[in-house]
């Protein structure tokens, strides 16, 4: 029963997934609470000393901002002379493989990071060694992250969350992407940021987002309530899982704005919190997208 007051998401859990308990609304009040101790964290670590006041405006009305020339010109070329000797090691180290298999993948482990597949889809984590990449280390600790990370999320971002991504897109005819799927990962504020070394284009998959879908309206309650059910009255994936999928098509009938595909030059930030519905943009196989990643996900309970 501890579970209900944790982070815990999957409806296969015996209490998360009580049918007579989430018929009461055991999952909406989840929804709700969670959202209050993050208002509460947030009231608490405040934004003062940040030049980000604009961007954190923009975040806080549509789920996401774009932050170019987010590094200065010395700092970008740094970075990307770290990433770039990075990947190049870890890929003779660790050769890309296929992957036909469906589903979210376990990860794989190699000497500096894992891989794990959606689908088809690479996702490459790489460590950021303090000692082998100072650039990095220093990028991780940039302030201007916990500013953001705190406006979604109530907590500064931390170093350890932070690694080297490298994505590289599947074949979607032979094995599908749910990440490709509008989603959202959990039921309360989580925080998510790339940073992109390189220019991303709609031919790239960039991030795609519904301005405002983060906001915890009526409509979106009562969507988060029917859609629990649902999952506990199929239990089918990956909605019984607890990241629910939502079709493009339904977004009108919650009164959301047409998704935007976040194409930015080299040098770009974006960050959003991912309780607001998104996903990976389409792609041919094999098409890559680097970035610097990085996560912030509380403890969705802690008022403090």
């Amino acid at each position: 029963m501890l579970s209900i007051f944790t982070s815990a998401k999957s409806f296969n859990n015996r209490w998360l997934g009580h049918r007579q308990l989430n018929q009461a609304g055991l999952h909406t009040q989840r929804v709700i609470w969670a959202h209050k101790c993050r208002d509460l964290r947030r009231l608490i670590r405040t934004h003062d000393g940040t030049r980000l006041q604009k961007e954190i405006k923009s975040l806080e009305a549509n789920g996401y901002v774009s932050i170019e020339n987010f590094l200065s010109a010395t700092d970008h070329n740094a970075v990307v002379e770290e990433i770039n000797r990075a990947t190049d090691r870890i890929g003779k180290l660790a050769p890309v493989q296929t992957n036909q298999t469906s589903g979210f993948g376990d990860k794989q482990f190699f000497e500096g990071g894992f891989d794990r597949y959606d689908g088809g889809t690479l996702n490459r984590f790489i460590d950021i060694p303090s000692q082998q990449m100072p650039q990095l280390e220093r990028f991780a600790r940039n302030p201007d992250l916990s500013a953001l990370s705190r406006q979604i999320t109530g907590r500064s971002h931390q170093k350890r969350k932070t690694n080297i991504y490298l994505m590289i897109h599947g074949a979607e005819e032979q094995c599908h992407d749910l990440q490709k799927d509008f989603h959202r990962d959990t039921f309360f504020s989580a925080m998510k940021f790339w940073y992109f070394p390189q220019e991303v284009t709609l031919a790239d998959g960039p991030f795609i987002y519904v301005p405002g879908s983060h906001h915890l309206t009526p409509l979106r309650l009562q969507w988060e309530h029917d859609t629990a059910m649902a999952a506990i009255e199929t239990q089918t994936q990956p909605n019984v899982g607890g990241s629910f999928r939502i079709a493009e098509s339904q977004l009108p009938q919650l009164d959301l704005p047409e998704p935007v595909a976040i194409t930015c030059p080299a040098n770009t930030l974006v960050i959003a919190n991912v309780f607001g519905f998104h996903r990976r943009g389409d792609a041919e196989g094999g098409r890559q997208r680097l970035s610097i990643y990085g996560w912030q996900r509380p403890s969705p309970f802690a008022p403090i």
